[in-house]
C-alpha cells in the first residue's frame, strides 16, 4: 500500500528535474514580519484511542463532522463518534484485507433524502458499499456490499466520487482505472461499470473529478510524477500530460481547483502548483528527513492547508503567505504523523484529523470572540456581582408581575424621603459644611414634584386595576434624569442627607 511505504527519491520523475535548494521559498520567520490576521485557535477536541498501533491509512469526515471514519492495517473500519468521543461501531470483512481508502458518496433520492453511502477501498482489490442511516442506533445498520474491483492482491489505491453525476473512479496499485456509476438507496448501494482502462504502470498518490461539471478526471503518478487529465466519460488517451517536480507522494485539490498541494518526496517538502503550470508557485518547506509519504489537505478554499510530517507533527499553513500558522502536536516520540484530514466546507465545525501510532487527535478551531475594551487596572469581577447578575432577570420578572401591590408604597415611601431633605435643606442652608451645589438643591424639588405626580397618577391606576406601564416608566425617567444630572459627590452628600433625615 502507497501510504505505508517509504520511497526514497533523489531525482525527478520522467521529464522532471530536482527542486534545487535556492529555488525553495523558505518559511517565513522573521518575529517583525507583519503576518495576516490568522490566529493559531486550533486546540484538542477529542483523543482516540484504536485497538491497534498498525499504521492508519485513512481518515475521512462525514459532512455535518458528526463522525470520523478511520481505517488502516488492521483491517477495520472505525466509526468514532466526534461529540460522545467515543467509537460507536466498527465494520469489518475477512475479503477485504488492509482498508487503504474511503469516500463519501451521495445522492439525492426521489423522496428528497440524501442517500449517502460509505465507498471502502481494500488491500485485496474490493470495493465495500455501506449506507448511512443517522435514524438507526448504529450508522451504518445493514451490512456492507462487497465487489472484488480487481485482482486479488492488487489493492485499490485512490478514489473519488463526482456527486453532479453520481460516478465513483477507483485506481489499483497496478496502474488500472475504473468507472462506476453509483446507485443509492437509503438502505443499500449498487455499481454499475461504465468503463476501464490502464494508465500504466504506476501507483496514483492523486484522483480528482476535476472541471465544472466534473468532465475530467487528474491521476497524479507517485514515482512517474505524471498528471493526466483524462476525459471522465469514456476511456480514451490523456486530454493532456504534465510532468511536476519530484516523486508525489499525496496530493489534494483546492475546492475552487485553481491550486494542487503535493507532497513532494524528492525534497521533503509540500509544493504548491497551479493546475497549469509545471513548475510549483512556491514550495512550504515544513521539513522531513525521512522519504515516508504525507498527507495534505486544503481548508478555507486556497488559503490554509493542513499538512502531515515524518514526526509528532502536524503543520497548519497560510499557503498564500508562505509560513506556519500553527504547529500541532500528537504522540511522543519520533512516531510519523502521515494520515491527516479535515472538516468539508459545508460543515459548521472546522476540525483537523490526524494519525498516529494508534492514536486517533481532533483539533476544533475555536470561534473568535468579541473582545471588549477593559482597562489593565480595572478588578475582576467580585462573587457578589456575578450571582447578582445571574438572579437579576429572575428578580426583573418578580417586580413586574407584583407591581400594583408595592408600587403605591414605593412612591409614597421615596416621595418622604424626598420631601424630608427638601426641609432639612431649606432649614439649614446658611450650613455651609454640606457643600452642596445649588444645582442638586433644585434638582431635589423637582425630583419631590414628579414623585408627588406619580404617586397621584399609580394611586389611580392601581384603583382603576390598569397598570399603565408607558406612564409610570415616563414619570420614573423624568426622576431619574434629575438624579444622574448631578455630580457624583453631590449625589453622595444627598444620600447621606436623605438617610439622616428619614431618622429625623
Amino acid at each position: 500500500m502507497a501510504s505505508a511505504k517509504g520511497v526514497t527519491m533523489t531525482s525527478g520523475g520522467a521529464g522532471g528535474k530536482v527542486l534545487k535548494e535556492q529555488e525553495l521559498s523558505p518559511v517565513v520567520n522573521d518575529s517583525n514580519h507583519q503576518h495576516p490576521p490568522w490566529q493559531e485557535n486550533f486546540a484538542i477536541f477529542r483523543t482516540y484511542k484504536l485497538p491497534s498501533i498498525l499504521p492508519i491509512n485513512t481518515l475521512l469526515f462525514s459532512e455535518d463532522a458528526r463522525l470520523l471514519i478511520s481505517g488502516g492495517d488492521d483491517e477495520t473500519v472505525y466509526v468514532l463518534d466526534t461529540k460522545t468521543g467515543e467509537c460507536i461501531q466498527t465494520l469489518e470483512d475477512d475479503n477485504w484485507g488492509q482498508i487503504t481508502t474511503v469516500v463519501w458518496g451521495q445522492q439525492e433520492l426521489p423522496n428528497r433524502e440524501n442517500g449517502v453511502v460509505l465507498c471502502i477501498g481494500t488491500g485485496r482489490g474490493c470495493l465495500a458499499l455501506v449506507a448511512l442511516d443517522y435514524d438507526a442506533t448504529e450508522p451504518f445498520p445493514v451490512g456492507a456490499n462487497t465487489s472484488p474491483v480487481f485482482a486479488f492482491n492488487d489493492s485499490v489505491e485512490k478514489m473519488a466520487f463526482d456527486k453532479l453525476n453520481n460516478r465513483l473512479a477507483v485506481t489499483s496499485h497496478s496502474g488500472e482505472i475504473k468507472v462506476f456509476a453509483v446507485n443509492n438507496s437509503k438502505y443499500s448501494s449498487s455499481l454499475r461499470l461504465l468503463w476501464a482502462d490502464n494508465i500504466g504502470k504506476v501507483i496514483t498518490s492523486g484522483l480528482f473529478f476535476f472541471g465544472g461539471s466534473n468532465q475530467s478526471l487528474l491521476t497524479i503518478g507517485l514515482e512517474t510524477s505524471e498528471m493526466k487529465c483524462l476525459d471522465a466519460s469514456k476511456r480514451g488517451p490523456p486530454l493532456w500530460t504534465k510532468h511536476l517536480i519530484g516523486g508525489i507522494g499525496s496530493a489534494s485539490l483546492s475546492s475552487d481547483e485553481t491550486l494542487l498541494l503535493v507532497d513532494n518526496l524528492a525534497t521533503g517538502n509540500f509544493d504548491v502548483y497551479q493546475i497549469a503550470d509545471n513548475s510549483p508557485l512556491r514550495s512550504l518547506p515544513i521539513g522531513s528527513t525521512r522519504r515516508f509519504s504525507k498527507q495534505c489537505a486544503f481548508f478555507e478554499g486556497s488559503k490554509i492547508a493542513v499538512c502531515g510530517s515524518d514526526t509528532n507533527k502536524v503543520f497548519i499553513v497560510d499557503v498564500a503567505n508562505n509560513y506556519v500558522v500553527q504547529t500541532l502536536t500528537t504522540c511522543r516520540g519520533t512516531y510519523m504523523t502521515q494520515t491527516v484530514c479535515v472538516t468539508p466546507s459545508s460543515s459548521r465545525n472546522v476540525f483537523v484529523a490526524a494519525a498516529c501510532r494508534g492514536y486517533v487527535y481532533i483539533w476544533e478551531k475555536s470561534t473568535p470572540q468579541v473582545q471588549v475594551n477593559v482597562r489593565a487596572d480595572d478588578p475582576p469581577p467580585s462573587r457578589y456581582r456575578r450571582v447578582g447578575s445571574a438572579i437579576l432577570p429572575y428578580l426583573g420578572f418578580a417586580v413586574a408581575g407584583t407591581v400594583g401591590h408595592w408600587l403605591p408604597h414605593a412612591w409614597k415611601l421615596g416621595q418622604d424621603i424626598i420631601m424630608k431633605t427638601a426641609d432639612y435643606l431649606i432649614q439649614n442652608g446658611a450650613d455651609r459644611t454640606m457643600e452642596l451645589p445649588r444645582e442638586a438643591v433644585d434638582k431635589i424639588f423637582e425630583m419631590a414634584a414628579a414623585a408627588s405626580r406619580a404617586l397621584d397618577m399609580s394611586s389611580a391606576l392601581v384603583s382603576s386595576r390598569t397598570l399603565d406601564m408607558a406612564a409610570i416608566a415616563t414619570t420614573t425617567y423624568t426622576a431619574a434624569t434629575a438624579t444622574a444630572t448631578m455630580t457624583s459627590p453631590s449625589a453622595t452628600s444627598l444620600f447621606d442627607m436623605a438617610a439622616a433625615a428619614a431618622g429625623h
